[in-house]
This record gives C-alpha cells, structure tokens and sequence, in this order.
C-alpha cells in the first residue's frame, strides 16, 4: 500500500506539473499572414511571398487578439507599398519591417512603447511616419536607412519625444535623434544636441553645417553617410566628438572648418582642433597636421577609417595619441612619431599597412591592440627599455620582430608571446 500510494502520489504531482506548463503555441495561416497563437495571444510571423499592395492585419484572429508582430515577419517584402497595424498590437520585434523598400507608410499601433533595433531600417521609400503618443523609447537603428521621410510627426501628449521642421526630438535633453536631407533643425535654442546617429545613413547628405544653438554633437551622430564631404562648426559647439568612422564616409570627407567666433574649437589645416587642450579632435584626407606647436595629442577616433591616407608624420611636441585614432586606415603604410610622445593608446594603428614602426625613448606606456589586425607588420622597434606595453599577445600582430634593449620590457614581452627578439 505504502509503494501504491507514493507511486499515486508522484503521478498526481506529474500531473500537476504538466497542467501547468504554458499551452503549445498553434500556427496559421490568415489571409497573407502567417501566426501562432499562444497564450490566448497571436503574433504575426511572417507573410506571403510576393505580396503586393496594401496589408491590413487584422486585430483579431479566431477570436483572440493580434499583439505582437514576429521578428522578421515581414523582412523583405519587396512590393508592399503601405502596412496597417492595429491598437491590440503592443509589441513589434525586431526586424519585422527591415527591407521593405517599396513601403512608403506604416501606421503604428496607439500603445506601442518600444519601436525596436532595425524595425524600420532599409525602409528607403518611407516618406511618412506618425510616432503615437505611447512611444517611449526608439532602438538606435529602428530608422537605419530611411533617407526619404519627409513628413514625420509625433502624437500630441508624448512625453518622450516630440517633431519639429521634420526633427525627431527627444525631450529631456533637447537632443535630435533623427534628422535627414528633408529635415531643418531649428536655431532657437530649444534643441542643443545632436544625439548619436542623428544623421544616419544618408546617401544624400553632402554639407553638413552644425546650426547656431547647437551646443553638444556626439560620436556618430553624423554616421554611415557615404557622400558626405564637409562639416563645419558653428560658434555655439562647445561640445563635439569626432565623426570619423570605420565606414566609407571616411572616402569623401575632404574639408573641415569652424566659425571663427567658436571659444572652444578653431579648424587649421583641415583639421578640428580644440583649442585650450590642443588636441586634435577630428582629421580628414586632405589634414595636414599643423607643426606650429598648437596641437599636443591627436584624440580619439581622429582619423578612423580615412581612406588614401598612406603616410603621417606626427609632428614634433605631441606627447599623447588616444584611442584607435588611426584605425583602419587601411592605406597607412608609414608613420613617424616624435621625440616627444609619451603614450600611444588602444588601437591606436588597429588594421593598418603599416609594415615597421619606432617608438621613440620618450614613449612610457604602448595600449592595447595597438597594432592588432596590421597583417603586413614585420617589425617593431621599441627605444625605451622601461616602456610600458600591454600584455596582450595581440599588441604587435602576428609573429613580428620586435628591436630593443637586452633585459628591457620589449624582450620581456617578446619571450612571453613568443615573439622574435633582436637586441
């Protein structure tokens, strides 16, 4: 009996168990759509090849209401000119609408929150989009590649964001999330920030003049715009971040400049140059690092990406290189660095064609992955024995000649990576 009524037990248990795990999710098909339904919930999944037109999906199908649209449920769909979503829907996934090119309208439901990473991205014939008054956060790439919005609004009542000169603003800050060719940010001090991938992605994006009022422009704020040839500085930036990037954009950008009247930043020699620290912020291909003693440090991301850019000399009394400032300059093939450098940051000549390098005596402190990626690199010369370098096989690429002094960190760091020394 004892045996039975434990064995009873368990199954009763097993039971129980079973009776509460969620209901299998059933699939469907509705029209063009496809679904699942569980939960007493349905979330669109995908949609016919092919389909042409304008798509209505339903807000309810077999009685229970459509809240969610799938992840890549509608990725592609190369003819669909207009999509109609309803209020039940609460969550859009990400991807759901990436690479319909044909779509020039999309109407969002009233209580959606999130519009999510790459929803909208690849849109490229979205010419009208109405951001409800439930939105509060909009993912970074949800509008990757929609150049050609230009009418963009926002439900009266969102506390989070509001439009303006067909701006997408964010409130708390003052900051402009999204702009494009169609767009005018306005100048009367009620937007002092151009958020990071503001102006994304735009083929169509040549000048770009940062307006008076605009106090702070952040890093890739202007980002993936592959036409793009010059940035100037109005004399209200106070706050600016290179626009450098590992994309093509670096192929253009030929010309930088500041109002003369800016107090933080002066342009010379095509470079923007901050000017009580004496860094040089941004560089392009046309540079020409000024020599007369007005810069100390090249900043971070200062050069990134620039293409044609084969040889740079650093010119006597910089004394610090920052983060990856010459990163994938893929056409780097000879650098000079000067008597006064000090240190040389992370990354700082990552995926270049450099082939040798020396660092002077006055070089304290080598960062990290300094010179990772550079496949051609063949040697490295390090002059002082007390250099600091970090310790990390992929400092020096590959299996390169490193030179210095007999008992010096350069052996040491040679002997533990494995690499050749020569004193």
């Amino acid at each position: 009996m004892k045996v039975f009524s434990r064995c009873g037990a368990i199954f009763l248990i097993c039971c129980l168990m079973v009776a509460l795990l969620p209901l299998p999710a059933n699939a469907g098909t509705y029209d063009v759509l496809t679904y699942e339904i569980a939960d007493g919930e349905v979330t669109i999944t995908g949609c016919a090849k092919n389909t042409t037109g304008k798509v209505v999906v339903p807000d309810t199908i077999e009685g229970y209401p459509v809240t969610a649209i799938g992840e890549q449920a509608f990725r592609s769909q190369s003819y669909i000119t207009e999509i109609v979503l309803p209020d039940s829907v609460k969550t859009i996934e990400e991807k759901a609408f990436f690479c319909c090119r044909s779509m020039t309208a999309i109407r969002l439901p009233s209580d959606l929150t999130v519009i999510n990473d790459y929803v909208l991205a690849d849109c490229s014939s979205l010419t009208s989009l109405h951001i409800p008054a439930s939105v509060k956060q909009i993912v970074r790439f949800a509008l990757y590649d929609c150049p050609n919005i230009s009418t963009l609004t926002v439900e009266s009542g969102n506390k989070t964001f509001y439009s303006t000169g067909n701006c997408l603003i964010r409130t708390a800050d003052k900051a402009v999330v999204f702009a494009n060719t169609h767009s005018t940010i306005p100048t009367d001090g009620s937007v002092t920030t151009l958020a990071k991938y503001a102006f994304l992605a735009l083929p169509d994006l040549v000048n770009v003049s940062i307006p008076r009022g605009i106090t702070t422009v952040e890093s890739g704020a202007i980002s993936s715009c592959d036409n793009l040839v010059s940035i100037h500085l109005s004399d209200t930036v106070t706050s600016y971040a290179s626009q450098a990037s590992y994309n093509s954009q670096a192929d253009n950008l030929s010309t930088l400049t500041v109002d003369p009247k800016n107090p933080v930043y002066h342009s010379s020699g095509n470079c923007i140059v901050q000017t009580q620290t004496k860094t040089l912020v941004q560089g392009c291909k046309n540079s020409k690092i000024p020599t007369d003693g007005s810069i100390t440090a090249i900043g971070t991301g200062a050069f990134t990406g620039v293409k044609n850019l084969t040889a740079i000399a650093i010119p006597e009394g910089v004394t610090a290189i920052g983060s990856y400032p010459f990163s994938y300059c893929l056409d780097l093939v000879s650098v000079s660095l000067p008597s006064t450098l000090q240190t040389v940051g992370e990354k700082a000549f990552n995926a270049t064609g450099l082939t040798d390098i020396t660092f002077p005596s006055s070089v304290t402190t080598i960062g990290r992955y300094c010179l990772d990626q550079c496949k051609s690199l063949k040697t490295v010369t390090i002059l002082n024995p007390n250099a600091e370098i970090y310790p990390r096989d992929s400092t020096f690429y590959g299996n390169v000649t490193i030179y210095g002094y007999p008992g010096s960190t350069a052996a040491a760091y040679a002997k533990e990576y494995g690499k050749t020394f020569v004193a």
